[in-house]
């Protein structure tokens, strides 16, 4: 029987309670703790060798690499736990890295799993990886010699890959999910296969953890009814929906971007200053980690450069959007100006008459619905999604935004328009462009052209139309029905 932190054999400790100081006395002969690693000392001595035995040798399930996952893993790999698995179908987006500390710039479009992973292997203390010498080489499995992070980028509702057999093979299954589908699927599978589930979430600065045990009669995660979610992450409403209403809170959001009183407000706003700090900081440390190498760069984070080949993903930090430039020049066509005191007012361009917004109106659709999404297919970040984004057709966005087409009307000013009528991508497209040419005749038209509008109001036809339309086109995009 051997200590996990001392090359001697371990000897027998017994352990005794003493009633009156209320202590056990669980102390371990000094030779156990002289080649532990400083890091697991304090592990060691608290809860002793058969437990950090345990520890060191057990295997965890980690669902999600978000922004509780992140926190996870740092703390699974420093306490010393070396077989870990991860699933998660994410992949990380600029809004994550304010808060998912693994994560860089020069890491958006790649999976979470994959690079959280890499992230934490380099955080396990040296002697649980080979002793520290030569790194961590997973291809060569001898037991329990070596640290394994294995990543899985994929759903964990996928059947034929996560089911209770798989989840039978480990000793714990920690939930940090930001869904209550997937946390529903998580409980079942360890309800059914009987290994014991600890489920964390967040909502704001709010947060919980449930201990999920069947063998200790515990209530379950279902056991509760759960609210309806009402708020939802940032980066499945920008770039992975897959629920009708993540591309109605989108389309707000839209809406809010093209006709609100500060663009800024808008969660699909992004900023040139903090987009070009990302930049700045992205190539401050690809120089840093040049000059090492590539290998881990002495603070304890290990982050090394993205030489993945794909250079795309590797550039993708701190790169604007391709609609915002658009977006920009089509509210100053629209006679909007942000309603911040330190600028001048302005009135609609004289050039801005119908033709012109249209033209622009279909740049900026097509940049949203076109340009965007192959760009985003072209970073692989939907690889493993059940369906690939389709980008809407060209010809359907050329064709109704501009001034020589057969057909422009939008269909609630058709004859005959029912509110139950099915609207197809065309139809879509017509009723955006009309909203933009009825916007900008309302704002030349008025006492104070520069008056963006107000709040969505799901009184106001115009918002009520825009909103629709853009909330369609994201469907058929993603393939929600």
């Amino acid at each position: 029987n051997m200590d996990p932190c001392s090359s001697q054999p371990q000897s027998t400790i017994t352990s005794s309670f003493h009633p009156r100081s209320g202590s056990r006395n669980n102390t371990p002969p000094t030779h156990m703790t002289e080649s532990c690693p400083p890091i697991l000392r304090g592990i060691h001595a608290a809860l002793g060798p058969s437990l950090l035995t345990s520890i060191l040798n057990c295997r965890i399930l980690l669902v999600g690499s978000g922004g509780i996952g992140c926190e996870l893993l740092k703390n699974l790999a420093l306490s010393g736990f070396r077989n870990v698995e991860i699933i998660d179908l994410d992949t990380i987006d600029v809004s994550n890295l304010n808060r998912q500390f693994l994560f860089r710039s020069h890491h958006v479009g790649m999976p979470k799993c994959v690079v959280a992973s890499e992230a934490a292997l380099r955080m396990v203390p040296p002697s649980m990886k080979n002793d520290g010498e030569g790194g961590n080489d997973n291809d060569n499995d001898d037991g329990n010699d070596k640290a394994k992070y294995t990543p899985h980028h994929g759903n964990v509702c996928d059947n034929s890959k996560f089911n209770v057999p798989y989840i039978q093979t480990f000793a714990l299954v920690l939930n940090a999910l930001d869904n209550v589908a997937a946390r529903r699927r998580v409980n079942r599978l360890c309800l059914a296969a009987s290994v014991p589930l600890v489920e964390a979430g967040t909502a704001g600065y709010l947060g919980q953890v449930t201990v999920i045990d069947r063998s200790s009669g515990t209530e379950c995660y279902e056991c509760q009814a759960k609210p309806t979610q009402k708020v939802y992450p940032i980066c499945t409403i920008r770039s992975t929906p897959s629920q009708p209403v993540h591309c109605i809170v989108w389309a707000k959001e839209l809406y809010k971007l093209c006709f609100g009183p500060r663009a800024e407000d808008s969660m699909l706003f992004e900023d040139e200053e903090s987009l070009r700090a990302d930049r700045d900081a992205a190539e401050k440390e690809k120089e840093g980690e040049g000059e090492e190498g590539g290998k881990d760069d002495g603070d304890g984070n290990g982050e090394k450069s993205a030489e993945n080949g794909n250079g795309a993903t590797e550039e993708a930090g701190g790169e604007k959007s391709t609609y915002m430039d658009l977006v920009g020049e089509l509210r100053s066509l629209l006679g909007i100006t942000d309603a911040t005191p330190d600028r001048d007012k302005s009135t609609p361009s004289s050039e801005a008459d119908e033709g012109a917004l249209r033209s622009k109106a279909q740049e900026s659709l097509a940049a949203l619905f076109i340009t965007e999404i192959n760009k985003q297919i072209g970073m692989d970040r939907y690889k493993t999604a059940e369906k690939v984004p389709v980008p809407i057709s060209s010809e359907d966005i050329a064709t109704c935004t501009t001034d020589d087409a057969n057909d422009k009307t939008p269909p609630t000013a058709r004859e005959g328009y029912s509110a139950n009528d099915v609207w197809s991508p065309s139809d879509c497209v017509s009723e955006m462009a009309s909203c933009f040419v009825e916007v900008a005749a309302n704002a030349s038209s008025s006492d104070n052209p520069s008056q963006p509008l107000p709040e969505f109001d799901k009184d106001d036809d115009v918002a009520m139309r825009f909103v629709t339309a853009a909330a369609n086109l994201r469907q058929y995009v993603f393939g929600i029905e």
